[in-house]
């Protein structure tokens, strides 16, 4: 009799768990840990790897149209927010896509079955024209030269004024606004 009150248990916490805690429970419940034993000379050794995020020797197909100038590619870190940052929440130039079998079908055999995406560690592949990665490049590159060009300002060469009189004093019911005008290029790409 005692089995079935048990058994009534699991069955109303595997209900009351949510996705994401049955995911857990399944997990612990079927991990092992017959790999302790392997030893050295069974494991990989690090220092021959090669990096897994460079294309050339692991995305031969993405690093030839990188360098044909036909696409940018980066890596993104495989989370929704991420990714709509960098494929939503933008505009061309700055905006990237997801390399997928149907927007890029040379990568066909790098596309992860379960996830449709190319997949390396925690991140995914994304691209965009060449061009507008050109334009934010040079963008970013006017911003540099604007910004190292530009004089160069010092407070003390400048006529500091300190003034004790309340209509001059900022108080806990002002609002102190600032404005940033330069413009949000986002990341650069690194090749």
């Amino acid at each position: 009799m005692v089995q079935p009150t048990k058994q009534k248990q699991n069955q109303t916490s595997e209900k009351t768990l949510s996705p994401e805690m049955q995911g857990i429970a399944e997990r612990v419940a079927g991990q092992d840990t017959d790999w302790f034993s392997i030893g050295e000379e069974s494991m990989n050794d690090f220092s021959m790897m090669i990096n897994p995020m460079d294309l050339d020797p692991n995305f031969p197909e993405a690093a030839k149209l990188q360098k044909d100038g036909k696409y940018a590619f980066r890596w993104c870190e495989r989370t929704s927010k991420r990714v709509d940052e960098l494929t939503r929440s933008v505009n061309p130039p700055l905006r990237w896509a997801i390399v997928t079998n149907d927007n890029l079908p040379e990568m066909k055999r790098h596309i992860d079955p379960l996830l449709g995406c190319v997949c390396s560690v925690d991140q995914m592949l994304l691209f965009k024209p060449w061009a507008h990665a050109v334009m934010v490049r040079k963008a970013k590159d006017e911003m540099a030269d604007a910004k190292e060009n530009s004089p160069k300002q010092s407070v003390q060469g400048e006529k500091v004024e300190v003034t004790t009189d309340r209509a001059s004093k900022i108080g806990g019911g002002d609002v102190v606004q600032y404005e940033d005008t330069r413009a949000d290029l986002g990341d650069l790409i690194i090749e």
